[in-house]
C-alpha cells in the first residue's frame, strides 16, 4: 500500500506540475504560476521541457525560458535531454528555442555542449552561442575546432558564430584563423577562409590565399554568366551606357578588381548587413556590371538614394551620370516590406526587369567619393 502511494502522489505532482506549466500561457496566472515552478527544481524544468514537447500546450518558449534561467543547470540537462527525445520537427524547433536563448549565464554550458555526441545538441550550443551577448574570447577555443566538424550543420553555425561573434575579439581571433589557414587541420582551413574573409577582407587573408582566390576568378570568368541580385536590400544606380570606364571615372572609383557575379552579388549583400553604429564598412565598395541590355548598374549600399548620409551626394553623382548619358537612376528596394524608392535626375522610368546585376567597391565611408576601391565585373578590366 505505501508503494502505491508514493506512485500515487508522484503523479499527482507530476499533473500538478504539468497545471503550473499550462499556467505560464495564461496571462492572468502566469506570475503566480513561474513562481511556484522555480521552486520546482529538476520536477519543474521537466514538466516545462514536457510542455514545450506538446505541440497543443499554450505554453511557448517566451513563457518557459525565465523559469527555466532562474532553475539553472538542471533546467540546462532537461533541455539537451529533450532535444535529444524530441520525436518531430516542430517539437525540435519548440525545445531548440528556449534552449538557444538561456542567455550568457550558461555559456560555460553551452561550450561544454558543444562537444556533446549529438550533432543536434552540437548545433543548438552553438547557436545559442551566437545569441550571448558578450560571448567573445571564452568561446574561441571551442568554436574554431567545430570548423572542420564532420556534420556540415554544425560546422556551418560555427562559422556564422565566428563571423558575428567574431568582430568582438578580431584581434585575437584572426592569428588563429591565419594559422588554421598556414598549418591546418585541414578540415578546419575552407571555413577559417570564409571567416577570415568576413572579418577583414583582404587585407588581413595570407599572400598565397590572394594569389589562389585571383587565379580562381581567373579559372571562371570565361564562363561566367550575368545573375540577379539576391541582397535583403539593393541600392543601385542605373545608367543607359555601356561606357563602364567613363561611369566609373565620373563616379571617382578606383582601385577595380576582378569578379565574378556570384561574388560580386555575395560582397554587395555582406556589405549591405554592415549595420554597426559607428560603422562605414558598407560605403567602401560597389558593384560595377558590364553593359546589360544597353545600361550599366552600379550596386551597394553606397549608391542608397535614401539614406542620411548618402541621399545628397548620390543625387550630385547621379546629375554628373545624367549629364553626359542623359540619364541617371538611383533606386532602393527591401526585401523586408520596404517600399522601392528612387531619386532620378532625368526620365522616371525604371530599369529593365531581369536585368542580372554584377557588384564592385565604392568610394570611402565619407559622403564624398575620396579615394576608394572598387570591385568590378569581369569586363571591367580590359
Amino acid at each position: 500500500m505505501r508503494d502505491h502511494a508514493v506512485i500515487g502522489r508522484k503523479v499527482a505532482e507530476r499533473g500538478s506540475m504539468d497545471g503550473l506549466v499550462r499556467d505560464l500561457g495564461c496571462p492572468d496566472r502566469c506570475v503566480a504560476a513561474a513562481e511556484v515552478l522555480v521552486s520546482g527544481g529538476e520536477v519543474a524544468a521537466e514538466a516545462i521541457v514536457r510542455g514545450l514537447t506538446d505541440e497543443l500546450s499554450p505554453v511557448q518558449w517566451l513563457d518557459a525560458v525565465p523559469v527555466l534561467q532562474h532553475i539553472g543547470d538542471a533546467a540546462f540537462d532537461r533541455l539537451v535531454q529533450g532535444l535529444l527525445d524530441a520525436s518531430t520537427a516542430e517539437a525540435k524547433d519548440r525545445i531548440g528555442l528556449a534552449f538557444t536563448r538561456l542567455g550568457a549565464g550558461f555559456l560555460d554550458q553551452y561550450v561544454t555542449a558543444m562537444s556533446h555526441t549529438s550533432a543536434f545538441v552540437r548545433c543548438q550550443a552553438v547557436v545559442g552561442i551566437r545569441l550571448c551577448e558578450g560571448a567573445g574570447v571564452s568561446t574561441v577555443p571551442a568554436l574554431l575546432p567545430l570548423l572542420g566538424d564532420p556534420d556540415p550543420e554544425v560546422a556551418r553555425q560555427a562559422q556564422d558564430t565566428l563571423v558575428i561573434r567574431g568582430k568582438e575579439t578580431e584581434a585575437s581571433l584572426v592569428p588563429l584563423l591565419q594559422q588554421i589557414r598556414r598549418a591546418g587541420p585541414g578540415r578546419q582551413r575552407a571555413r577559417a577562409l570564409a571567416v577570415l574573409a568576413a572579418l577583414g577582407g583582404e587585407t588581413v587573408l595570407p599572400a598565397q590565399d590572394v594569389a589562389a582566390l585571383e587565379r580562381l576568378i581567373r579559372v571562371k570568368l570565361p564562363d561566367d554568366r550575368p545573375a540577379a541580385s539576391g541582397a535583403c536590400w539593393n541600392h543601385w544606380i542605373a545608367v543607359p551606357s555601356g561606357d563602364q570606364a567613363g561611369i566609373i571615372s565620373i563616379l571617382g572609383l578606383t582601385d577595380p578588381r576582378p569578379v565574378t557575379f556570384a561574388l560580386g552579388n555575395d560582397i554587395v549583400d555582406s556589405d549591405g548587413h554592415d549595420t554597426e553604429p559607428g560603422s562605414h564598412g558598407r560605403f567602401t565598395r560597389v558593384f560595377v556590371t558590364p553593359e546589360l541590355d544597353g545600361w550599366t548598374f552600379v550596386l551597394g549600399a553606397w549608391c542608397d538614394p535614401c539614406n542620411a548620409e548618402r541621399s545628397e551626394d548620390v543625387l550630385r553623382l547621379c546629375t554628373l551620370l545624367s549629364s553626359r548619358y542623359g540619364r541617371a537612376d538611383a533606386y532602393y528596394y527591401g526585401a523586408q516590406t520596404d517600399a522601392p524608392m528612387r531619386t532620378t535626375t532625368a526620365l522616371k522610368a525604371m530599369a529593365p526587369r531581369g536585368s542580372s546585376l554584377s557588384t564592385a567597391r565604392c568610394s570611402d565611408a565619407t559622403a564624398r567619393p575620396a579615394k576608394a576601391r572598387i570591385i568590378c565585373s569581369p569586363w571591367a578590366i580590359p
